[in-house]
């Protein structure tokens, strides 16, 4: 049974449950993936819990930040230990250019990378799902292997969890919604 109220505005999804956790999910989509694909691979259990904001990946998370503030936190400060923040492919980077080690989870799908990156020091609150065969190495200026083997190690030596997946790009999202929330 649906037990949550869902609106968009432009480029944003915002759903809040009727009876809501204090968590919420921040949650970025990728290229081809939009906010309304993010959403729509949640299932409801989700839906029917948490307050969510999803956005496509070129809204920066400080703009998404206070979005959730405003709509889900009655305009109050919304503590890094109450945020879900996922990032699918390209929406990856918002988590990794923004990440705290105090969210309460840092979700890394099938994330695009950029050697800047490297430099985070992912703790025991990230997950990463991805698959080596759905990125195209010639697609980087670097070698894409090289730079996630180098993030998962990161993560792993961190008490962080990584999972290699042999789904195609596009399943991710609803994988890692069903199998690690």
């Amino acid at each position: 049974m649906k037990m949550y109220k869902t609106n968009q505005f432009k480029d944003i999804v915002i759903s809040n449950p009727d009876m809501p956790l204090d968590d919420v999910i921040i949650a970025f989509g990728g290229v081809g993936f939009n906010e309304v694909d993010m959403f729509n691979a949640m299932p409801r259990r989700i839906k029917n819990r948490y307050k969510i904001i999803t956005a496509p990946y070129y809204i920066s998370y400080p703009k998404v930040l206070d979005m959730a503030e405003v709509y889900l936190n009655n305009g109050n400060t919304l503590s890094p230990l109450n945020q879900i923040v996922l990032g699918f492919s390209a929406g990856g980077r918002n988590v990794q250019s923004h990440y705290d080690p105090n969210f309460k989870v840092a979700g890394l799908i099938d994330t695009s990378i950029r050697p800047i990156d490297q430099n985070v020091n992912y703790q025991d609150n990230t997950v990463l799902l991805f698959n080596y065969n759905n990125w195209d190495n010639t697609m980087f200026y670097f070698d894409f292997k090289d730079r996630i083997n180098d993030m998962v190690n990161k993560i792993r030596d961190n008490g962080g969890k990584v999972y290699f997946e042999n789904l195609p790009h596009y399943s991710m999202p609803k994988y890692f919604l069903n199998n690690f929330l």
